[in-house]
């Protein structure tokens, strides 16, 4: 038998080490993470030897979100010398994915792929930039770059649209703030969705700070609205450019009368400088709840000869 033993050491990020031993059962190794490129997931494990196999247990930190996902699943010796995974993510919302990946015993990285297709480098102790890992049964809904505005026509703020990105400009130092319009869907395929949070797309720099992201629901029962009810406020300062995804703490069930936007706010540190703004990302997940049908209109009879209506619909009459 084989005793899977991963070690830390002073010349290298870490190392597997394969000896004979007799198992014992229930010995803790130690937490290691990884990610899963080109997605910015980690997962962070708790590995733990069960004989000649490995018990995996720990969370996919959902790229920072408020909430993690939990993750659960065996390691073992492959014939071929390198290290299988097998692991399944639950995320906030009960979605559950399922990933295999395969690492060497000498660099811990290897490669790995989901039940939804998606695949890529299972990078040992990644924390490269990228986007959020999607599920099987997630719903996207990709707005274009040329839906954002700013909120108030008196900010001195102009824009120019590319095909790639829309870029904003602020003629004189100060801090502006820029909206996100575009559809939400609440029920898709006869299923409530819930919001599980926006991917921002952006380009921001020391002389154009992203300081401000804001996401909120509104619900309309009438015409005068009810008010809105903020899901998310993040105050962090940014000036990087990446595709980021912004989780809500607690995932919201859109009901028929419920839309969804956001506010993004910039401090311009240097009037002109550039801010760019590319795609947004709402990330929304179907319920167990079947979504409600509004009644259909109904069509409007053929109206008679003689009828009013149909002489009042041609001008002058007949």
């Amino acid at each position: 038998m084989s005793k899977l033993i991963l070690r830390a050491c002073a010349s290298c990020a870490a190392a597997i080490t394969l000896m004979a031993a007799t198992p014992v059962a229930a010995q803790p190794l130690g937490a290691f993470s990884w990610q899963l490129q080109p997605h910015c997931n980690v997962v962070t494990l708790t590995v733990t030897q069960l004989g000649s196999t490995y018990r995996l247990e720990g969370t996919d930190n959902l790229c920072g979100a408020a909430e993690s996902a939990s993750a659960q699943g065996v390691a073992f010796l492959n014939p071929a010398g390198n290290v299988g995974f097998g692991l399944t993510i639950v995320a906030p919302g009960a979605a559950p994915i399922h990933v295999a990946a395969t690492i060497s015993p000498t660099s811990l990285s290897g490669s790995w792929q989901d039940d939804a297709g998606n695949g890529g480098t299972f990078a040992f102790n990644g924390a490269a930039a990228g986007t959020l890992r999607p599920t099987s049964n997630q719903t996207r809904v990709a707005v274009a770059h040329t839906d954002w505005r700013v909120r108030s026509g008196a900010d001195p703020v102009t824009f120019t649209l590319f095909s790639d990105g829309t870029h904003f400009r602020r003629t004189s130092t100060g801090a502006s703030y820029l909206v996100l319009g575009g559809s939400v869907p609440v029920t898709v395929n006869g299923r409530q969705q819930q919001l599980l949070g926006l991917e921002l797309c952006y380009e921001a720099s020391a002389s154009a700070v992203l300081n401000y992201v804001e996401i909120n629901t509104t619900t309309h029962t009438a015409a005068t609205p009810t008010g809105r009810t903020q899901r998310l406020g993040d105050l962090t300062e940014r000036t990087d450019a990446t595709c980021r995804y912004y989780a809500l703490a607690t995932p919201y069930i859109l009901t028929p009368s419920d839309s969804a936007n956001a506010f993004i706010s910039v401090n311009w540190t240097v009037a002109s400088a550039t801010f760019e703004l590319g795609r947004a990302t709402w990330v929304l997940q179907p319920t167990t709840s079947s979504g409600v049908v509004l009644d259909p209109i109904p069509d409007e009879p053929e109206p008679m000869d003689g009828d009013p209506a149909s002489t009042a619909a041609r001008p002058g009459g007949r």
